[in-house]
């Protein structure tokens, strides 16, 4: 049987400084979407998360960065990575 195994280091796991960071939060009754470039403070809110994920997208391609949900503070899902899809 052949096995072919990848290695896969914390870089690939976790934002690099300059990706966009995106994170659900909930409040009371409403749900907002927020964006921020790693490592840094909160920039923007969205309603939505298909508006999140669309704005977060279009800004990553333009500035060659990738862009992440944050599923937790040390959890991060690869949404885009501008380099693997050239």
């Amino acid at each position: 049987m052949l096995f072919c195994l990848k290695e896969v280091s914390l870089i690939d796991a976790m934002p690099r400084d300059g990706d966009l960071v995106l994170r659900e939060e909930a409040d009371d009754d409403m749900t907002v979407y927020i964006l921020h470039v790693a490592p840094g403070p909160d920039r923007i809110s969205f309603e939505t998360r298909k508006e999140a994920l669309t704005a977060a997208t279009e800004m990553a391609r333009r500035f060659g960065v990738r862009v992440w949900l944050a599923n937790g503070p040390f959890d991060f899902t690869l949404v885009d990575d501008p380099e693997r899809t050239r």
